[in-house]
């Protein structure tokens, strides 16, 4: 028990003790120290004024850049839709005379698929006609080839006749003469 009552005079005296170094300190730095605080407090509201001057100035300044970025968007993005417009403006009017060429391009194929056509049957009716004539002239060409195959046939024929009555004739006569070179042979 004696050991726990000092314990407790010591924890009693202990804070006496810190009370006086306390007032020693408080006597000796008590100025200097007030004057601190006094210095560090101004300083700390100095401090206080500036970060608040500071974070309004910042303000500020982000509210003015904001206000020109968003001016800046606003002016990029009626530029990008003018764009857009006058691209989708463009094509549209592409796409139309697109249409009109391509519509031009079938009434002229068309017109010349009509042409072609009609071209094709002249040429086929030219090609009748010039068979016809053709026909025609073999027809009469062959007419007149065998009238003359006839004519010549037939003189021919003419001919021939004279020929026997030639070739009887001379067959006569080299009798003759055989008869006369033997005259002795027939008497």
């Amino acid at each position: 028990m004696k050991a726990i009552t000092e314990k407790k005079k010591e924890t009693i005296e202990a804070p006496n003790e810190g009370e006086n170094i306390d007032k020693i300190r408080d006597i000796l730095f008590g100025v200097q120290v007030r004057d601190f605080e006094k210095r560090f407090s101004q300083l700390e509201s100095r401090l206080e004024k500036e970060l608040t001057k500071s974070r309004s100035e910042t303000e500020k300044q982000l509210g003015k850049i904001e206000a020109l970025i968003d001016k800046e968007v606003g002016s990029l993005t009626e530029r990008i839709y003018n764009e857009q417009d006058s691209r989708s403006a463009a094509v549209t009017e592409l796409t139309e005379d697109l249409k009109l060429a391509s519509k031009n391009l079938a009434s002229e194929i068309s017109k010349l698929g009509d042409k072609t056509a009609k071209n094709e049957n002249k040429l086929r009716q030219n090609l009748a006609d010039q068979s016809q004539s053709l026909i025609e002239l073999v027809q009469v060409k062959q007419k007149e080839t065998l009238d003359s195959l006839e004519t010549k046939a037939d003189d021919l024929q003419d001919s021939k006749a004279d020929r026997k009555s030639l070739a009887k004739a001379f067959t006569d006569i080299a009798e003759l003469l055989l008869n006369d070179n033997h005259p002795a042979a027939s008497d």
